[in-house]
Formats: C-alpha cells, sequence, structure tokens
C-alpha cells in the first residue's frame, strides 16, 4: 500500500515538472537597444613599433630597457585613450 502512494506521488511530481519548465520558457516582449558607436581613431591602434637590440653586451642591453618602458608606456597611453572613448560612449 505505501508503495502504491509513494508510485503516484512520483507520477504526479513528473507529470507538473515539464509543466512547470514550459511555463518559465514564456517569452517577454523584445525591447530593442540603440548602441551609439564610436569610432577608435586609426592612430590609436596601430602597432607600437618595437625597438631594435643592436647592442652586444649587457651595458648595450641596459642602454635598450629605457626603449623598451618608453614604447609600453605608449601603449599604455593608446590604451588608456581608446577606455576614454569607451567611457564616454557609455554616459551618452
Amino acid at each position: 500500500m505505501r508503495y502504491a502512494q509513494s508510485w503516484q506521488l512520483l507520477c504526479v511530481l513528473l507529470l507538473i515538472s515539464p509543466t512547470l519548465l514550459l511555463t518559465g520558457c514564456a517569452q517577454s516582449p523584445v525591447q530593442p537597444v540603440t548602441v551609439i558607436q564610436h569610432p577608435v581613431p586609426g592612430l590609436l591602434t596601430e602597432p607600437t613599433p618595437v625597438p631594435p637590440f643592436t647592442g652586444r653586451t649587457f651595458g648595450d642591453a641596459v642602454e635598450y630597457i629605457p626603449a623598451c618602458v618608453a614604447a609600453v608606456q605608449q601603449c599604455n597611453a593608446d590604451k588608456a585613450s581608446i577606455r576614454s572613448i569607451n567611457d564616454t560612449g557609455r554616459t551618452e
């Protein structure tokens, strides 16, 4: 007797579950989104030239480091400019 009640309860739960899942998929009205695109200037997306290393000693490598740092700083400045363009697009 107890087995029959458990079986009936299981059948009811199995029949209710798909119904609940299907009602969860009801469509909501689609609302259009306006996207404002701000073009990024080509100057900011140009590749940053890598300074060539022509040295042969450790002392030459030490002199090469500031050129590499300058190249990285230029890349960071370009990224900051792109970020500011993106941020102004979000606030409008």
